[in-house]
This record gives C-alpha cells, structure tokens and sequence, in this order.
C-alpha cells in the first residue's frame, strides 16, 4: 500500500518521503498532499518528526563509524565518509559496500550509496547511479522504507593516485552485484580511482547539486547529462551560468577538494 511521510511548508502540506509503492503509482517528494490523495486514494501518510528523524541519523553516524573514522552528515537525509585507507579491511571497495548493504538489510534499513574520489562524485552516483533499474541505489528496502543514504569518498585518495604519473594503472574489479543475504551492489555506483569524469558522464546534470532553475536551463539547451557539459567551454558555462556551475563540475571530478569534517563531539559524551 503506498506510503508517504508528509511535511507542512507553509501553508500547504507535501510529501517529504513516498515507499516503492508510492512512487510507482507516481507519487513523489514534494507534490502537494491533496494532489497526492488524487492520484492514490488509499495512500496512508504519517506527519514528519524532524526531531526523531536527526536522532535516528546521529545513531547511524555512531554505526557507520565502524566503516571510517571519518564520518559526516550529509544535509538531513544522509552520511558521508571518507573511507581513504579503510577499505582493504573489508576486501576492498565492492566488499566495503556489500558490507554496508548487508548491515543495512539486517537493521531493515534502505540505503543508496555512490564511492568516488570526490565528495560531489560520490553525491551523484548515490543519488543517480542505476535510476534505469529502479529508483536507483539498492533493492533492500524493508522496515520503515525510509531512504538513508550512505556516501564514501576517498577524498584524499588523490595523493596516491601513482598511475597518473605515469605508474601501472590499479586492476581488479570495482564495479559489481553482491550476492549476499539481501546484499546488492548495482553497477556504476564505485567510480574506479582516477576515472570519476567517465563514470559520471552519464548522469543527468542535476546530480552535480544544481539547484532546478539551472538543471532546467540548461535541458533546454540540450545539455542534459554531465558528459554534455563537461564538454562545454567552461568560459561560455560561467558566463551564462556564474561560477557555481563551473565549481560543481570541479567538486564532482575531483579538482576542488571538499574534505569532511565530523561534527565535534559534544562535552561530556563519550563511546563505549
């Protein structure tokens, strides 16, 4: 039956999350609550807890800090880590990622998650990476079917990237589909090291955090994927569109660093 945690803005109310189920009779985030009843009449709503919905996000910060000591929220729906040096303890990258999935799955939790050198990389391909399969991300929804989204960057990985000086590109496989118990890895959702322009080529140009005037702008000029406008003088870009587009593209391939930093632990608080 379709689901949707609803939200007041103003002096309307609109969807702020919608299950599989809703979205698959085409309800999505943000339309108005009475549209929504229009299209779904048997759709059941629950009033948004911002409150509890930051709590549940600082446990999982607590819990992803097995994965990375470097841990950060992503706005109010996600996390971001920096996994640099941690992976080889779970088998490498794919393994990494199978493992958060699974942790996921056991907890009855849904996850999308993006691995890429950058922090704006890794945003994209959690967010957009595999929409032609599904709503993209993984298949492992259950519970509540709220959508929390786990991001790993290797933001300082660029320091020992000794293939692009001219060393022996890396080998073996970063891109693939677990098997494990509910554990699944689409593809495109690990940019190989050194290859983020290439995985994110694909992508519409909204995954490079664009706010939707700019995305719908350039649409209309047919610039409609991230290869597109990559391929653009970034003179003419920063003229039409300001600076900000120019230094999206950057931050998604790596060439403006965006470090993460954990929010500082409050006085008094210690882990066990």
């Amino acid at each position: 039956m379709p689901f949707a945690v609803v939200e007041d803005v103003g002096n309307a109310q609109i969807l702020s999350s919608v299950s599989d189920a809703g979205s698959a009779v085409g309800l999505y985030r943000g339309q108005p609550l009475r549209d929504a009843h229009a299209v779904s009449a048997n759709l059941r709503t629950l009033r948004r807890n911002p409150q509890a919905e930051a709590a549940f996000l600082a446990a999982l910060m607590r819990w992803a800090g097995k994965f990375s000591p470097w841990v950060a929220l992503d706005g109010d729906e996600g996390l971001m880590l920096d996994v640099t040096g941690c992976s080889h303890l779970f088998g490498g990258e794919v393994g990494l990622c199978r493992q958060v999935a699974q942790d996921c799955h056991d907890m009855g939790i849904s996850v999308r998650h993006g691995l890429a050198d950058s922090r704006g990389g890794a945003w994209a391909l959690a967010r957009y990476a595999g929409r032609g399969a599904g709503q993209g991300g993984l298949h492992t929804r259950s519970g509540d079917d709220i959508d929390q989204e786990a991001r790993a960057t290797r933001s300082r990985a660029a320091k020992r990237r000794h293939w692009e000086r001219g060393g022996a590109a890396p080998t073996g496989q970063w891109m693939g589909r677990g098997t494990g118990r509910g554990a699944e890895i689409p593809a495109g959702t690990i940019a190989p090291p050194g290859q983020n322009r290439s995985t994110l080529a694909a992508l519409p140009v909204a995954a490079l955090r664009l706010d939707g005037d700019t995305a719908a702008q350039l649409a209309r000029l047919g610039l409609r994927n991230i290869g597109d406008l990559a391929g653009q003088p970034r003179a003419a870009l920063a003229r039409r569109f300001g600076k900000g587009l120019v230094l999206r593209l950057d931050q998604a391939f790596g060439a403006v660093p965006e470090p993460i930093s954990p929010p500082p632990r409050r006085p008094g608080l210690r882990c066990g």
